[in-house]
């Protein structure tokens, strides 16, 4: 594949490997060459210049880790057979999905509106009402299917696999937020424990009872300054597709700067009418480009390309 993706992206150059698996194999037997599932590679006219974009070729090929081992050739290789990884998905939440408001108390994600003020967390783990600043996703028409989490408390979350969670950890009865962790929705288990709201300004803990998968319409991201909301009363982060949500939530502060300069000026700014079928915010679109040129001159994945899957 990868030297297919290489004719076709320079005519008249092709993929040369330079290290690989060797019968007589002069490797330590923790080493992924050892295995057969490292390459290091370079093009047949050996430009420097093109060792970027061969990278990302590679991560195109379905490569696992791709870097600059040298200034001389890409070094390549998969993750064992029971690992694998798949591209995001970024479906988000789903339109029949709730969220309490400050204003109109339960509300449809489908109905929800820029200026709203949803329940979320704060940094000291305090509940408050955080207003929806923008839409990272929103997108009435497309059907997509979701992870069906099934809560103790008896509440549904329709979740996309690929969105972050928190998870809270068992031993500890900490529930400010230093218990817990992000993880992808798809890596939540039965019996994993969640953060889940009790009654309005309380915050409790909930266990995982079961997962499936259900099939709905609309893919909706509302975006709070505190980056986090409570979707079908469970606790969730804002973002998907990366598993670095502090880098994810430090990129947004431009927009969360916007909003507090325009809240000062304009005194309050109320719930604004939201576009019905914009998909990907302009501001996120802008920073997964960012993300895929810098991956690709470093020659590295870039963070936003892959999530891992259990």
């Amino acid at each position: 594949m990868l030297a297919i993706l290489t004719m076709n992206y320079w005519p008249n150059v092709k993929l040369r490997v330079i290290d690989a698996w060797y019968e007589q194999n002069r490797y330590s037997r923790s080493a992924l060459h050892y295995e057969g599932r490292a390459v290091d590679i370079t093009t047949s006219d050996r430009d420097r210049n093109k060792l970027g974009m061969l990278a990302r070729l590679a991560i195109q090929a379905g490569f696992d880790w791709v870097y600059y081992e040298s200034h001389l050739h890409v070094h390549a290789s998969v993750q064992p057979d029971s690992v694998f990884r798949t591209k995001r998905m970024l479906n988000c939440f789903a339109g029949s999905s709730t969220v309490l408001t400050k204003q109109n108390g339960l509300k449809r994600m489908d109905e929800l509106e820029i200026g709203d003020r949803v329940l979320a967390r704060k940094a000291d783990g305090k509940l408050t009402f955080s207003p929806v600043i923008l839409f990272l996703h929103r997108d009435q028409q497309t059907k997509a299917k979701f992870k069906a989490v099934h809560i103790s408390n008896g509440t549904l979350l329709t979740i996309s696999p690929d969105h972050l969670i928190y998870k809270v950890d068992p031993m500890t009865n900490d529930s400010s937020g230093g218990s817990m962790e992000t993880v992808f929705a798809a890596d939540l288990l039965p019996g994993d424990q969640v953060f889940v709201r009790n009654g309005i300004f309380d915050i409790s803990r909930a266990t995982v009872l079961g997962i499936g998968e259900i099939e709905r319409q609309g893919l909706y991201a509302p975006m709070t300054l505190e980056g986090n909301i409570f979707v079908d009363d469970v606790l969730a982060s804002n973002y998907a597709g990366t598993s670095y949500e502090m880098l994810a939530h430090v990129s947004m502060a431009p927009a969360r700067l916007y909003w507090n300069v325009a809240s000062t000026i304009f005194e309050q700014l109320g719930p604004t009418t939201a576009p019905t079928h914009y998909h990907i915010h302009w501001y996120a679109r802008w920073l997964w480009t960012l993300a895929d040129n810098v991956s690709t001159f470093v020659g590295i994945p870039s963070p936003l390309d892959y999530f891992p899957r259990p």
